[in-house]
């Protein structure tokens, strides 16, 4: 009898086992479509990022889209950074005013990188990884640009590269725009202004000793071998540098008739005031772009004449200044200056293709930048020619004049590309 006790005992508990073993299976069956529907929201979820999907285009909200900016503002050149900063604010405020960008508003997380590479990289990861930007409006300098070049283009980050290196467009790059003129073109065609508008055979070129340098120096030997002039000397410099003061003395002892100066406001302002300390004010000098702008005048004080740049950015007179002029003028309480520019035209460039864009992903837009070819932009002489085998956006520069009693620049030379 106890052993029958037992095994009916056994024989309940082994039922009860099998019963509960059999309602698992059952709650495990019942589970399954629930986990097949999660698994298709997910594969849903990631058609939608694949489709590229409003809902997952990193830094383009329901109400807004956020863009970076990674800019020189406590560094070497942080005088034409914060003007930077200060024509990008000016741009956004003004397309927010006017409804925003496909009914979103924008907004622009701002990065100092002191135009040093490794803090351009640092911030770049900062601002794609932690703020989710959608696009970078302006990134200062042509060495610190060239430090996330594989990043941006690896993420799929739109980017304007302030720093016009060949690097930045040659080859082109998928998301990497230059709204500019190259170095090369800017100092190719300030050559040919010198030799053919003011009679000079030896010119002398001084130059910053990097990519940026070496990108000016490219045009200049380009424009002096296909003019056929002597080259009176060559001297360079290191970035940063306050004093060039040897290298303008090597420059006047060679017999120089022009300096070509590949440098940025700092250097030009330095060897204006050095050829009026040597007394030889008489000699002209040309510089490109970065040389244009208020500091030039203070640095280079009573010997600011006799000096000629080259440029794409308006100033007053120019058909597309007044409207940069004002805005500007609405979000500052000033007038445009030409730093203000680097960051307005970027961000006006940018912000047109977004606008126009059939989809607000990175690869829409990049269609809508391919496809602006000789579209007016306010701030910018020459018309936009972007395509998909050129992302600079002309080789046009026009040629100015400083003018010391007003503190501003003359056109001299209409906006033309080099030899022509």
């Amino acid at each position: 009898m106890r052993f029958l006790t037992t095994f009916r005992t056994m024989t309940i508990l082994l039922s009860l086992v099998l019963l509960v073993a059999a309602c698992g299976s059952e709650s495990d069956t019942s589970a399954d479509p629930v986990s097949e529907s999660q698994d298709a929201d997910s594969g849903s979820q990631d058609a939608d990022e694949e489709a590229g999907g409003l809902s997952t285009v990193r830094g383009i909200g329901e109400e807004t889209i956020t863009l970076g900016a990674i800019l020189d503002l406590s560094g070497p050149y942080n005088a034409a950074g914060v003007l930077m900063r200060d024509g990008v604010e000016a741009w956004v405020q003004q397309v927010n005013a006017d409804g925003g960008v496909q009914g979103r508003q924008v907004e622009v997380v701002y990065e100092d990188n002191q135009s040093d590479p490794s803090a351009t990289l640092a911030a770049a990861n900062k601002l794609i990884f932690n703020d989710n930007v959608f696009a970078l409006a302006g990134v200062h300098g042509s060495a610190a640009f060239g430090a996330i070049l594989d990043l941006v283009e690896e993420e799929e980050v739109i980017s304007f590269s302030l720093g016009l290196s060949e690097e930045m467009y040659n080859p082109t790059k998928d998301h990497v725009f230059v709204a500019a003129v190259p170095y090369a073109a800017q100092m190719e065609r300030g050559v040919q202004h010198l030799v053919e508008e003011l009679g000079v055979q030896r010119p002398a070129v001084l130059y910053q000793d990097d990519e940026f340098g070496e990108s000016g120096l490219s045009g200049f030997d380009a424009a002096t071998a296909s003019l056929g002039v002597e080259v009176a000397a060559r001297e360079s410099f290191v970035r940063g540098s306050d004093d060039v003061s040897a290298q303008v003395q090597a420059i006047v002892d060679s017999g120089a008739d022009a300096v070509a100066c590949v440098c940025i406001y700092t250097q030009s302002g330095l060897l204006r005031r050095e050829l009026g300390r040597l007394g030889a004010e008489d000699i002209p000098a040309f510089a490109i772009n970065p040389s244009v702008g208020a500091p030039f005048f203070e640095i280079a004080g009573g010997s600011a004449d006799n000096f000629y740049a080259a440029d794409y950015y308006a100033h007053p007179g120019d058909p597309t200044f007044d409207a940069a002029d004002a805005a500007v003028q609405a979000a500052h309480g000033r007038p445009a200056e030409t730093f203000d520019l680097f960051g307005l035209v970027n961000t006006a460039v940018l912000l047109q293709a977004m606008q126009e864009a059939d989809e607000l992903t990175p690869s829409g837009v990049v269609d809508a930048l391919n496809a602006m070819n000789g579209v007016s932009v306010p701030g910018f002489v020459p018309p936009v020619e972007f395509g998909a085998d050129q992302h600079v956006a002309s080789l046009a520069s026009a040629v100015y004049a400083a003018d010391p009693e007003e503190g501003d620049w003359d056109r001299v030379g209409d906006p033309v590309p080099p030899g022509e």
